[in-house]
């Protein structure tokens, strides 16, 4: 249900994003994502991972105990959000940014704060598995958001307005998420002082851990706008923003898994091993085909999103996809690592990631531009999930797929593989194809877990008949 509240979202943010590139232009528009990039750095930073451990807590707690955590776990935030959006502007100034881009930056940091609220009160509907409410009360904020892109877009505005959009969107979605909790995450409200000190020891080597991969993911965009020419700085910015999209689909998922996680480790290992074994064969089922399918379509992408001016950053695109292979499989396993307490590994993935992205980006963007940059995401992406993959595998060797699953997963990247690079196809009918014949592949090898494909009528069909 999330997956497809997420997949309406996505269309409506194509909608606005096909506007406001088309309206703001190449350089302008690398301008916006810059802004945006570095708010939503600052934002991820200082949640740096609290919400996942936080999710967690929640699932194994009770009581006045939940209340206490996710009070903590506000005003924590609200007091670092306080000093990075402080940051951000430092960044603004010092980057020579003009006064309507340092006002943006003050805006779209803003718009942190009534975000924080909706998170935290979010975590209650997800330890109750209330994804459908919760996926309903997020396509409404994306829904008012697009809706003033738009109209902002369509009259002209620069881009002070359109980033203080978000602002509004959150601050509107705040009363219906107190509505939906009802009473459940109320108490949450009150910023409480104290607690602070326990929240940060569960959560410190996490929240490094989770600041340097949101470091290591946006620092190329940010090296890349400092590095280059604004127009590789924009084409790029078109092509990262395609790719923040689908990384969210993994991010949405795995928190979702969380309190699931959470509760099969403490009813024993065996299952825990399952479940990560099962989640870690979907999740690269599906950064396989997603990957194949962005390279087909990379074309059709940019000349929805962004229109013909942007038409260089669709070699940028196709480069980028393939980063979502390593992304896809890194997100089960750091889930696991997050279920497994194994902070430190997680850490070592993502300061590897981190260096790996800075040296690559620094030299590749700086020669090539916008496709040195995509290479980049690759390098990095590849980097965390081999070192994410090996720790979790090192602690539990039982959820490692078997080597079955691997040969059909090979079987269908080299069947479907040969069409999405081939160039005698045009964007719509190569994807048409490679969504066919990689999906024929996995469907009939049953690649997917069983517990997957009774979710499918068809296949539960022809499971309840044999």
């Amino acid at each position: 249900m999330r997956l497809l509240a997420y997949a309406a979202m996505t269309v409506l943010g194509v909608g606005s994003t096909s506007v406001v590139t088309r309206h703001l232009g190449v350089s302008r528009f690398g301008q916006y994502t810059t802004v945006l990039s570095v708010t939503t750095l600052i934002a991820t930073i200082t949640d740096s991972g609290m919400t996942s451990v936080a999710n967690r807590e929640y699932a194994l707690l009770d009581g006045e105990q939940r209340e206490r955590t996710l009070r903590a776990l506000l005003g924590l935030r609200i007091f670092l959000t306080v000093i990075g959006t402080a940051l951000s502007i430092g960044f603004a100034l010092t980057a020579h940014f003009d006064s309507a881009l340092v006002w943006g930056m003050l805006v779209a940091g803003a718009a942190t704060f009534p975000l924080i609220v909706i998170h935290t009160l979010a975590i209650p509907l997800t330890n109750d598995l209330r994804l459908g409410t919760l996926a309903l009360v997020e396509l409404i904020r994306q829904a008012l958001w697009v809706a003033m892109l738009l109209g902002l877009s369509l009259l002209g505005a620069g881009v002070f307005p359109l980033l203080a959009a978000g602002l509004v969107a959150n601050l509107l979605i705040v009363p219906a998420m107190i509505s939906v909790t009802r009473g459940s995450g109320r108490g949450a409200l009150r910023i409480s002082l104290s607690g602070w000190r326990t929240l940060i020891g569960a959560t410190f080597a996490f929240s490094v851990a989770t600041a340097t991969a949101t470091v290591y993911l946006y620092g190329t965009q940010l090296i890349t706008s400092l590095s280059t020419s604004h127009y590789q700085a924009g084409l790029f910015s078109v092509a990262f923003r395609v790719f923040v999209v689908v990384c969210t689909v993994p991010v949405l998922v795995g928190a979702a898994t969380v309190p699931v996680l959470a509760r099969a480790g403490r009813a024993g290992q065996g299952q825990l091993a399952y479940l990560l074994q099962r989640y870690l064969e979907t999740s690269v089922i599906g950064g396989l085909g997603l990957a194949l399918v962005m390279s087909a379509c990379s074309k059709l992408i940019i000349d929805v999103v962004a229109g013909p001016r942007f038409h260089g950053a669709s070699t940028v695109v196709a480069i980028q996809s393939f980063a979502l292979i390593a992304t896809f499989i890194a997100s089960p396993c750091s889930y696991g690592l997050l279920s497994l307490n194994l902070y430190r590994r997680l850490l070592l993935a993502n300061a590897s990631a981190l260096v790996v992205t800075v040296v690559s980006a620094s030299l590749l963007a700086t020669r090539f531009g916008a496709t040195g940059a995509a290479v980049s995401s690759i390098c990095g992406e590849s980097t965390v999930a081999a070192l994410m993959l090996a720790g979790l595998l090192r602690a539990r060797p039982d959820c490692r797929p078997d080597w079955s699953f691997m040969g059909k997963m090979l079987l269908a990247a080299l069947c479907a593989a040969p069409i999405a690079l081939g160039p005698w196809l045009p964007s719509v009918p190569r994807a048409i194809a490679v969504i066919a014949v990689y999906s024929a592949v996995v469907l009939l090898t049953r690649a997917l877990p069983g517990e997957v494909l009774q979710t499918l009528p068809l296949m539960r069909r022809g499971t309840s008949r044999s």
